[in-house]
């Protein structure tokens, strides 16, 4: 009896000086040759296999960009910097949510920087395009967390938020009321009419009487997509949703912007269909609602 007590014991040791272990890593980073590539090939390279294999990705400065990825409920960034002579991946420390206190990170964020890193060197093995493929702006967030959203009558998807000021109110707000609207280059897409629906249930501001915010829902989609790719709106597993807005106080003034984004599960977001799946689109607007009732009554 003693003995198979003793045995269990040093397994359990062992089980949690492992994950110990893996729980914490140093940041690695991974590089790569040109392959007799040009700068706008090998920063071609990098968008391809980052838009191919669901990273989103935008331009940092020149020479380099920012990718990030969805991780079960967590979010995984990496910086790329490219020059004539090849590339270097590296995780983004600032933004990624799987990065321990002492600096270090989980073993999923060296994983999936050393994947993004295997990717770009494949495409650079083969025939990459000249001619610049357009990607938009970063936006430095000031925060990036990750919380449960959702309600009684759909399940709660995790949702990774990303938050900066752009103005800050004078004071902090009381109370808050939401409304908002969609740009109209959005209006007829599958997601888009998917998140009009999901508003028609939502109930945001905790008063009538507290200041009106609107908020400009600027870009909502599934996953960033090359304009030459024919595929559909027809999500595979792991997709990632994204709505990113700008909030205004009463004089039109940009207060702060919200990226909020989740995985989904969803295989009905097609143009035909008449009806949506709402679940993780309704995650994704209460934790928008959530984030900016947070943020504009505390200034937190």
């Amino acid at each position: 009896m003693n003995k198979t007590k003793l045995f269990l014991a040093a397994v359990l040791a062992g089980s949690l000086l492992v994950s110990g272990c893996a729980s914490k890593r140093e940041p690695m980073e991974f590089s790569g040759e040109a392959n007799n590539k040009t700068i706008a090939q090998i920063r071609n390279a990098a968008i391809q296999a980052a838009h191919r294999n669901d990273w989103l990705i935008c331009e940092e400065a020149n020479g380099t960009l920012r990718a990030d990825v969805i991780h079960r409920q967590d979010k995984v960034y990496a910086n790329i910097q490219y020059d004539e002579t090849g590339f270097l991946v590296t995780p983004n420390l600032k933004y990624s949510t799987l990065v321990n206190d002492d600096g270090s990170v989980r073993r999923a964020v060296n994983n999936h920087v050393k994947r993004l890193s295997k990717l770009i060197t494949l495409r650079l093995a083969n025939k990459v395009q000249e001619e610049p493929i357009l990607i938009p702006a970063c936006r430095n967030y000031d925060s990036v967390e990750f919380n449960k959203f959702g309600s009684q009558r759909s399940p709660l998807p995790y949702v990774t938020v990303g938050f900066t000021w752009l103005n800050k109110p004078a004071r902090p707000y009381g109370s808050v009321t939401l409304s908002y609207s969609l740009p109209e280059e959005e209006a007829g897409s599958a997601f888009s009419k998917a998140v009009r629906y999901s508003l028609e249930y939502l109930r945001n501001g905790t008063s009538r009487n507290g200041e009106k915010i609107n908020v400009e829902i600027r870009r909502v989609y599934p996953y960033e997509l090359l304009k030459r790719d024919k595929r559909t709106l027809n999500l595979p597993t792991r997709t990632e949703l994204m709505i990113r807005a700008t909030a205004y106080n009463q004089e039109g003034v940009k207060l702060c912007e919200v990226d909020v984004s989740a995985p989904t599960q969803n295989s009905l977001f097609r143009a035909e269909d008449k009806q949506f799946d709402r679940f993780d689109v309704d995650g994704l607007m209460e934790g928008l609602a959530a984030v900016l009732d947070r943020k504009l009554t505390t200034f937190r």
